[in-house]
């Protein structure tokens, strides 16, 4: 697993590839991201996973969100 160091080399680097990938600046990806979901797309491809692992960060509060809304209904279910 990745241990990630939250200091100036990092922040140094996240800035350097934000202005190197200006397709994947958050105003832009929140934009696409937003479109999808009014088209019904699927969005997840389109949240980059670099330098920083959003993707997986947003899949693991989505499975959260999605076990806690099942969790309870099912208590009340049984």
């Amino acid at each position: 697993s990745e241990k990630w160091e939250l200091d100036a080399e990092f922040f140094s680097a996240l800035s350097k590839w934000t202005l190197d990938n200006p397709e994947s600046t958050l105003d832009r990806v929140l934009q696409r991201v937003d479109q999808a979901i009014e088209d019904g797309r699927d969005f997840m491809e389109l949240i980059p996973d670099t330098p920083f692992p959003a993707r997986g960060l947003i899949q693991a509060v989505a499975q959260l969100i999605q076990l806690s809304a099942v969790r309870p209904f099912h208590l009340y279910t049984s």
